[in-house]
């Protein structure tokens, strides 16, 4: 996916990948950059400047992932989408910052959600 000219790839964590510090997402819309040692060798990818981040919610994690997660997130300056999929029944939550504010947007079944400027129809995201 391109955003603003600049690629954009979506990452999708796995349980046995988890981060050990801080929060760690889902999935989301990021910009990677190479990053260099000292003496200027590549040592890889890294993650810069999240700017979409998507929770699946479980019973043992909604209220973690609507609350702290969140709290946290939002001290990003880049990160300006959160996508909220309920596992429990055909619910997507997007919450989208305009400016310093945050909107939230609620998506059933047979709705549809705006994500990154598209709409997407919630039953899609349980296919």
């Amino acid at each position: 996916m391109i955003e603003h000219g600049r690629p954009v790839l979506l990452r999708r964590r796995h349980a046995e990948k988890a981060a050990t510090h801080g929060p760690s997402p889902d999935a989301g819309g990021v910009v990677t950059r190479t990053v260099h040692d000292k003496n200027g060798k590549s040592i890889g990818e890294a993650i810069v400047n999240p700017t979409l981040i998507v929770e699946v919610l479980s019973d043992t994690t909604e209220r973690y992932d609507r609350d702290g997660k969140f709290e946290a997130y939002k001290k990003l300056p880049s990160f300006d989408e959160y996508v909220l999929v309920s596992q429990g029944e055909r619910r997507v939550e997007v919450r989208t910052r305009q400016g310093q504010e945050w909107t939230t947007q609620v998506g059933e079944a047979g709705q549809t959600v705006r994500i990154r400027g598209r709409e997407f129809a919630v039953s899609a995201v349980y296919e």
